[in-house]
């Protein structure tokens, strides 16, 4: 099962939105993506923003950093998170058990059933290269349309509906990975993208768009899909054993 935490902590100074037009999103991003441990997000570290931060530094040379807290008295009024994603703008998209929350430096902004979610259980967040920004859901998956979001149905008839996996693609589409398979947003609606005759629960994934892969993490295992053809890689590739890849 998914845990969450009471709160999220973000480090003074950096919660703010900065982008500077030098840096890509996916630089920004890659600071985010390694912060949730099974399922639940703990901190926010910005150390990719040129964000101004007080850090000062112990008679050592130790830095010290100063955090601020947050919780349902400044408006984070979930107890359980479980995805931090940074957009474009510089914004903090946080989803939660209890709905999907934006942070802009002053607030926070719920979004949830009422505001067209599938489910206010949000697993997964993710921008495309058009600024569209994407949710993964228990129920299912939403684009963001305006203030509102929008349902999007996998083409697939299938009893699972909770999205596991969100990724931008090299190109700037979307890929979504559930136990149902893996997806591609094409010309505008998704279709499956994995060979023909494989069959796997995809919990994570994340495109290498230097070598033109994409790497995928199904239940305990680890794939490589290159080119149309997909290796399952294990301890002859030097990988230990999981109990499962997120």
């Amino acid at each position: 099962p998914r845990r969450g935490r009471q709160s999220v902590s973000i480090l003074a100074g950096i919660g703010k939105p900065a982008v500077r037009a030098d840096r890509g999103p996916s630089e920004y991003r890659l600071g985010m993506r390694n912060l949730c441990v099974g399922g639940t997000a703990l901190l926010i570290l910005w150390a990719l923003v040129p964000a101004a931060v007080a850090v000062t530094e112990t008679p050592a040379g130790s830095p010290v950093f100063a955090f601020q807290h947050y919780g349902p008295e400044q408006g984070l009024s979930s107890q359980s998170i479980q995805t931090i994603y940074q957009d474009r703008s510089g914004l903090l998209w946080i989803g939660t058990a209890d709905g999907l929350f934006r942070y802009d430096s002053q607030r926070f902004t719920r979004w949830g059933r009422a505001e067209g979610l599938p489910s206010s259980f949000v697993f997964q967040v993710v921008e495309d290269g058009r600024g569209v920004l994407w949710v993964g859901t228990r129920l299912g998956l939403a684009r963001r349309d305006g203030d509102r979001f929008v349902q999007v149905h996998l083409p697939v008839e299938s009893p699972y509906r909770e999205i596991d996996a969100l990724a931008r693609d090299c190109d700037g589409s979307v890929l979504v990975g559930n136990a149902a398979g893996l997806f591609a947003l094409r010309a505008g609606r998704l279709v499956s993208v994995l060979p023909a005759g494989s069959v796997l629960r995809i919990s994570a994934l994340e495109p290498d768009c230097d070598r033109g892969e994409l790497w995928l993490g199904a239940d305990r295992d680890v794939y490589r899909l290159k080119q149309g053809a997909l290796r399952k890689l294990g301890e002859a590739e030097g990988l230990p054993s999981f109990s499962r890849v997120d």
